[in-house]
């Protein structure tokens, strides 16, 4: 599988006759198309911090995180950035087994309570089932609470001053994806 970063080749196979020889017949060979790379996995891929260990996402599981982001931003009405933003303050390994010292789970770090809360297929720390989860927990915060500063301060469980720069943390991220890096 080649970087990430590269652009993709896919050949789209027409019609071949290997070896035909009859004149009316035509042969029509592959043709490469070129299909740009998914922005999302670009970033994840150059903005991740070194990981170590079996839960290290590799490009074959940032290419499905960041399939699962763009899902997720359309089924919940998340930014695509907001979600970047959020994973890569939250996980910023892309560690897939990360459990923090407080009991947070997975990519999204969301905590067991939200286990069954939520209407998400796989495990906590399953790619599929950590996106959902924290989407959806974002989503819920962003419905309580009206605005973004206070959700992302919700989702993180911020009830101290020393975590008042969640928010900020966030929004560095998001721009940065925005920005391309």
């Amino acid at each position: 599988m080649g970087h990430p970063i590269m652009k993709k080749i896919i050949f789209l196979n027409l019609f071949f006759l290997a070896g035909c020889t009859d004149s009316d017949i035509p042969v029509v060979e592959a043709m490469p198309i070129y299909v740009e790379p998914d922005p999302v996995a670009v970033f994840l891929s150059q903005a991740r911090w070194p990981c170590s260990g079996d839960g290290c996402a590799d490009s074959r599981v940032i290419d499905r995180i960041a399939d699962g982001v763009w899902s997720a931003s359309e089924k919940h009405g998340l930014s695509v950035p907001l979600l970047v933003g959020v994973l890569m303050v939250e996980n910023p390994w892309l560690d897939t087994t990360a459990v923090s010292p407080a009991g947070a789970i997975g990519l999204y770090q969301v905590m067991p309570l939200h286990r069954d809360e939520w209407d998400c297929k796989g495990t906590m720390q399953s790619v599929s089932g950590s996106v959902c989860r924290g989407a959806a927990v974002l989503a819920d915060m962003m419905r309580r609470h009206g605005n973004e500063r206070d959700a992302l301060l919700g989702y993180n469980g911020c009830r101290s001053a020393g975590c008042r720069s969640y928010h900020n943390k966030v929004v560095a991220r998001s721009e940065q994806f925005s920005e391309g890096g």
